[in-house]
């Protein structure tokens, strides 16, 4: 059926619909012939900070795991920055613990009344007031008994007392950021020392090596590029006038490799083996030959400890078609 043909049938008939699951033997399949097959996770690992490889004994080839540990760049000069920072946490945290006292033993300074000085201070300033009010009491009772010159003192005292009760507040609060601060320098350190380890985003297997140990090396250069291989991708293409993407997203794959005039050994292995999959991407273009691109993810396999599919290989691809229905 012609596209123009196609699309007019759509639209007078309304949105199409799938069948009902169908028998195997009902089942139609096209194949495609010359399918690519390219990398599904394809990572350029980079080196996070500037420095010295300290490390680096990863070769072409190697299996990676996730997360492994990929390469070392020198740590000393921030190891000597993480002791400075160790130093000036456990000075801010002396301090504070001369502004404040742990009551509830949460290992925290909750608040300023947990304070050793703050209680100290307002402590103070609760006897030099009581000091005013017990004289002010005297003079009630004998005019003149505590001289003025006594009572104007004892007011100074008491004022001086709620000042210093005010500064050992704000030395609380002081205390406690600067703990806060010298925390957070401490924490850079520690990640800085974290991104000087380059670690493998993903499992997979390094194609390339760029760097050797002992060189040194500048944010954002390439170290090593790791292919994740258990899981590829296989393109390939398909007429827009006889295939709608409908017919064909979502629906299983399943890829084998043209051994016509292959080796024996290749013939081998690869003769009756059949790698599954599933259409995971339709193009919405289509090219100046009507066709459009369609990308299966496939599970790769393994034979005597080498993946049997690889980027750039060329392969065929059987597609199960989607039956569609249309309205009456």
């Amino acid at each position: 059926m012609h596209a123009s043909v196609l699309i007019a049938a759509l639209v007078l008939s309304g949105p199409l619909a799938p069948q009902q699951p169908a028998d195997d033997a009902d089942v139609v399949s096209e194949e495609l012939r010359n399918c690519i097959v390219t990398a599904m996770d394809d990572v350029m690992v980079s080196a996070n900070e500037l420095g010295l490889l300290r490390l680096l004994d990863i070769r072409e080839g190697a299996t990676i795991e996730k997360d492994q540990l990929l390469a070392q760049i020198d740590e000393s000069d921030a190891l000597l920055r993480k002791e400075a920072a160790e130093a000036q946490l456990a000075a801010a945290q002396e301090d504070a613990e001369l502004n404040g006292i742990d009551d509830d033993k949460d290992g925290e300074v909750d608040n300023a009344s947990e304070s050793v000085n703050v209680r100290a201070a307002e402590a103070s300033r609760l006897v030099a007031e009581a000091e005013v009010t017990a004289s002010y009491a005297i003079n009630k009772r004998s005019q003149g008994a505590v001289p003025d010159n006594e009572i104007r003192r004892q007011e100074l005292n008491a004022e001086r007392a709620a000042l210093q009760s005010e500064v050992a507040v704000h030395n609380h609060a002081v205390s406690t950021q600067t703990v806060n601060v010298r925390q957070a320098e401490l924490n850079a350190v520690l990640n800085e020392l974290e991104r000087r380890q380059i670690k493998s985003p993903l499992a997979g297997v390094v194609a390339e090596r760029f760097k050797d140990q002992g060189e040194w090396i500048g944010q954002g250069e390439p170290i090593l590029r790791i292919i994740r291989m258990d899981r590829l991708y296989v393109e390939g293409f398909l007429s827009a006038t006889e295939f709608l993407p409908q017919q064909v997203f979502n629906q299983t794959v399943r890829v084998s490799l043209d051994v016509s005039r292959a080796g024996a050994a290749v013939k081998r292995v690869f003769g009756n083996r059949l790698f599954l999959g599933r259409i995971v991407y339709v193009s919405p273009e289509v090219d100046a030959k009507g066709d459009y691109q369609v990308r299966a993810e496939v599970e790769n396999q393994q034979y005597a400890g080498h993946w049997l599919l690889r980027p750039g290989m060329s392969t065929q691809m059987n597609i199960d078609l989607l039956p569609l229905t249309f309205p009456e």
